[in-house]
């Protein structure tokens, strides 16, 4: 297999340099080690490996003439040409991007979604508030900046364009809000919500904790699931109200449902960040709940609020691990737990 020019410098790939064989039975002693930390046994499906060329969305930091990603563990930016990981519609963009970015000036970060129709462009530059405040008045003042922002936009598929706070071009009328989390890839979100449509039945009452913009609520509500939505980010609990779906804003971390509030429940599904969600599986681990699935992208948090569980009379049925993070140490997980 080629290996990236990059590869090395960029932090993005760590194994693009072994057999692929060998690198998913790395992945795979990655989960049964972390599980086996725990003394947790259950079964492990095999390993779906999503391919290159799939991933959607991507932060890339430019500054100095430089586009692309850092050096690990490091500030270093690595200027890049190429990500074989990217899809390649995204991939056209890197050259328009960092010419763009030179025009702009200063240092930041562009989050880049490559939607149906086209690019969703973040950029957020490097600034305290007060002097992002007085760059952005001046950006403002500089005609000659917007009219390359609007060339750019206008001869690249691009629908919608913010810089900071300020909307600069929209193509289309976009309701869902920009620079949120969403899965890395399609393939690999519609693996996930073909697994967890699988576990769920039509008129179950179901909660999606750290629901974010709706990966599993929306594809649950449209099969007829009686589902609601919770998540911190208000902008993403809002968008799920526009679409006809209960959500509510909360900070699960720290104010997990209570006991009442799991009562009456069918299924309550959970896609933490990498920290995992201590508090809200302690609460689990006290309630009724006749099935609980845990989508994770760390296997050392997953086995531990596994435990958890575990601990509180439920069984780990099965794991699933899919490989949305090709050529990285990272491995998502899906976990089906029943009482």
């Amino acid at each position: 297999m080629e290996v990236c020019p990059f590869f090395g410098l960029c932090g993005g790939c760590e194994f693009q340099d072994i057999p692929f064989e060998e690198y998913l039975k790395m992945k795979m002693q990655k989960v049964q080690e972390a599980l086996a930390h725990k003394a947790i046994q259950a079964p492990i499906e095999p390993i779906i490996s999503i391919p290159e060329g799939t991933r959607r969305r991507v932060n890339f930091s430019y500054g100095s003439g430089k586009f692309g990603f850092n050096e690990r563990k490091s500030h270093r930016l690595i200027d890049i040409t190429s990500c074989r990981l990217l899809v390649p519609e995204l991939q056209n963009l890197i050259l328009p991007l960092k010419e763009l970015s030179q025009k702009i000036g200063g240092t930041g970060h562009v989050a880049v979604l490559m939607t149906d129709i086209g690019a969703d462009i973040a950029y957020l530059t490097d600034s305290s508030s007060s002097v992002r405040g007085k760059r952005k008045k001046k950006i403002r003042q500089n005609i000659e900046t917007l009219n390359e922002i609007s060339f750019f936009c206008q001869t690249h598929p691009i629908v919608r364009f913010i810089l900071d706070t300020d909307l600069l071009f929209q193509a289309v009328q976009i309701s869902a809000p920009s620079n949120v989390f969403l899965q890395p890839s399609v393939l690999g979100e519609e693996i996930l919500v073909k697994l967890i449509l699988k576990e769920v039945q039509k008129n179950q009452h179901v909660l999606d904790l750290f629901c974010g913009q709706g990966t599993f609520t929306i594809p649950l509500h449209e099969a007829g699931i009686l589902v609601k939505g919770y998540d911190i980010t208000a902008s993403s609990i809002e968008f799920l109200k526009k679409c006809g779906i209960k959500a509510e804003v909360r900070d699960l971390f720290r104010h997990p449902l209570e006991i009442e509030e799991l009562t009456g429940l069918d299924v309550v599904i959970l896609d933490p960040a990498r920290s995992g969600a201590s508090a809200v599986c302690e609460k689990l681990a006290q309630s009724p709940v006749a099935k609980i699935i845990m989508v994770s992208c760390n296997p050392g948090t997953f086995a531990r609020d596994a435990r958890t569980l575990i601990n509180g009379g439920y069984f780990l049925k099965k794991v699933t691990p899919i490989d949305q993070f090709i050529f990285s140490r990272h491995i998502e997980l899906i976990g089906i737990f029943k009482r």
